[in-house]
């Protein structure tokens, strides 16, 4: 019975996200389009904190379970969504390859955690193919912490041409929200 629901469960899920998807498809003749930059800062203590705490979760479990899929796809969700922020290498002084690789990373760990979940619902934990997916699964959670202990820095040149190019973009943000509201005349 428990499979039957779960089985209903994921066709109900996966009929919602695509019909999601449709509703976000673009026209046929548009472009990509690229996701907006986030402009809010954000540091590397949070980044970090972030990350050391999800990883206590995928080692520890939660609330007495190992983690489930839905704990990687959450943090998964956040590294890419940094990756859309304006400013990212400057506010934390790690490269964005890191970023990446932690996106990666935690993206492979939610598939395949996903996978190891619905084998086991579906009987099928005793496979080669299972086996081969958790050795992997467990080899990859062992890399995580030794990437979370060493962040990539920004190489000293490019942080500070990205420094500058920060400021030059508040001082704009800071001249149009003053045009805005009044401040500023159009002539000025």
């Amino acid at each position: 019975m428990r499979v039957y629901v779960v089985g209903i469960c994921s066709f109900l899920v996966a009929f919602a996200v695509s019909q999601a998807a449709d509703v976000a498809k673009p026209a046929a003749n548009a472009a990509p389009t690229k996701p907006a930059a986030i402009d809010a800062p954000i540091s590397r203590e949070a980044v970090l904190s972030f990350l050391n705490g999800y990883n206590k979760v995928f080692i520890e479990g939660y609330k007495g379970k190992p983690a489930e899929s839905i704990r990687y796809f959450a943090a998964a969700s956040m590294a890419k969504n940094w990756l859309n922020f304006r400013f990212l290498e400057v506010d934390t002084e790690i490269d964005k390859s890191w970023f990446e690789r932690v996106y990666k990373m935690l993206d492979y760990l939610n598939k395949t955690k996903d996978y190891l979940e619905l084998a086991k619902v579906n009987g099928k934990a005793n496979t080669d193919e299972y086996k081969k997916v958790l050795n992997n699964f467990n080899e990859v959670s062992k890399r995580f912490p030794e990437l979370l202990n060493k962040p990539t820095p920004v190489e000293k040149n490019k942080l500070e041409k990205l420094r500058e190019e920060k400021r030059k973009w508040e001082v704009n943000q800071k001249y149009e929200k003053s045009k805005k509201n009044g401040s500023i005349k159009e002539n000025d």
